[in-house]
């Protein structure tokens, strides 16, 4: 079916392709807020009846099929095709498909239009898939200079997703991501372009990036934290960060020569609460703390040993850090607990 209005259409010519009715009229409704002119299929098959769309708006999900078998085909049939994908709990598998494919986004449902919106602006200034001047050749990504550094950690950061992480570890992700990048940018290329590869890796929950610059280089033994900062103007070096990516990340090695360029390996981990030995709860996304499960959360930080981690909000953390800070945070904690 065909939109059509009183006026000449202004957007791009956009297939949804959605084997869930009432789902793909929202998204219908939606896109021709958004100013696109729209054409509906409900599945592999009657998509590939329609004649190309400059969009896709695909659910991975089809009655027919794959929407990644689709895309694939789309592709085939005319090459640079901007599309996004949306998907119920999308796993990681999908989500590297999808970027090998050049899908420009991987949304989850239900689909908010602001989501919508944002990624098919995405696509028109040029940024995300295909459009980046950034390549996704197997499991390694690359960007070329400061410019297209964003695309890539976007796509950290739905990496962060599809492993799984909790929003504060995702945080730590990209954080630990934007350090690295811009090490390479102020201090290994000088301020100028330069090429910056990144390889993903998830394993056990656990995402492992590898981050590679062809760069200046530096030498460890005289002063790593020195040599990674990030230059101040007058070519004084800033430190601190290195300190922030042992502080962001879990695990953190790093290679470097004179010459041959840095080469970064950090891990970033999830931090459920596991309490009373029970399986891990992801705090990272509450917005309080109910009485019994805080009780349970400052019982299990009074422990002797000190060495458990949780992924907490910013406000939940600073509580916490207002009790570790204390004079005596035994006490004041006991008397949180019994309160």
């Amino acid at each position: 079916m065909e939109s059509s209005g009183a006026e000449p259409p202004r957007g791009r010519h956009v297939l949804l392709v959605d084997g869930d009715r009432a789902r793909a009229e929202q998204t219908h409704a939606a896109l021709e807020h958004l100013g696109h002119r729209v054409s509906i299929a409900s599945g592999v098959r009657e998509a590939l009846r329609h004649p190309l769309p400059q969009v896709a708006v695909v659910a991975l999900g089809l009655p027919d099929g794959d929407g990644l078998e689709l895309l694939s085909e789309l592709r085939r049939r005319g090459g640079e095709l901007a599309a996004v994908l949306y998907a119920d709990r999308p796993t990681f598998d999908q989500c590297r498909r999808a970027w090998h494919l050049g899908a420009c986004d991987l949304l989850t449902t239900p689909v908010a239009t602001e989501d919508l919106g944002a990624a098919l602006g995405r696509i028109e200034a040029g940024v995300g898939g295909r459009q980046a001047a950034r390549a996704a050749t197997g499991d390694r990504w690359t960007s070329p200079d400061e410019e297209h550094d964003g695309a890539l950690l976007r796509e950290i950061l739905a990496l962060g997703v599809c492993a799984g992480l909790g929003p504060a570890a995702r945080a730590r992700l990209a954080g630990a991501a934007s350090e690295a990048l811009d090490n390479a940018r102020r201090h290994a290329f000088a301020g100028g372009p330069g090429q910056v590869s990144v390889e993903p890796r998830v394993a056990s929950g656990r995402v492992h990036l590898t981050i590679t610059d062809g760069g200046a280089g530096f030498d460890p033994l005289r002063g790593e934290l020195d040599a990674i900062a990030p230059a101040m103007p007058g070519g004084s070096a800033r430190p601190g960060g290195l300190a922030r990516l042992r502080a962001l990340a879990d695990d953190l090695r790093i290679e470097s020569a004179p010459g041959q360029g840095t080469r970064i390996e950090l891990r970033v981990d999830p931090h459920p609460a596991a309490l009373d030995g029970g399986a891990g709860t992801d705090l990272s996304d509450r917005d309080y703390l109910d009485p019994d499960l805080a009780r349970r959360l400052l019982h299990e930080l009074c422990e002797p040993d000190g060495g458990t981690a949780f992924d907490l909000p910013p406000a939940l953390a600073v509580a916490l850090g207002r009790l570790a800070a204390a004079t005596d945070p035994s006490r004041l904690a006991q008397r949180a607990l019994w309160s």
